[in-house]
């Protein structure tokens, strides 16, 4: 009787040992599950920064060609102002020249005259 009763007993912290060990491998899946997971955002979170970098990179190559197309529009500006003005100037004397000239006839034509 004492023999199965030790058995039992045996039998008893054997089957408790086990829930332990049981108990013990599932905390350390769900330690390894913790950690892959903190990998993952980890990783996730390095790809966002990886985006956002791109992003920003992109966003100033834009800036710059933006840049760059003001101040070729701000140039042609400035060309087409002078080109007017070169032709504003050029009609001017053209003007000037022909009241010379008109004013060098009448002048021929007095002379005839008298």
């Amino acid at each position: 009787k004492v023999k199965k009763q030790l058995k039992k007993e045996e039998s008893d912290i054997i089957d408790k040992e086990i829930e332990l060990k049981k108990k013990d491998l599932e905390i350390k899946k769900k330690k390894l599950d913790l950690e892959l997971k903190e990998r993952e955002i980890e990783e996730m979170a390095i790809e966002e920064k990886e985006k956002t970098l791109k992003i920003k990179e992109e966003l100033i190559e834009k800036e710059s060609e933006l840049s760059q197309a003001e101040i070729e529009l701000k140039q042609k500006i400035i060309k087409e102002k002078e080109q007017k003005m070169i032709e504003s100037e050029i009609k001017r004397a053209v003007s000037e020249f022909m009241v010379l000239e008109d004013e060098e006839k009448d002048e021929e034509n007095k002379i005839e005259k008298e």
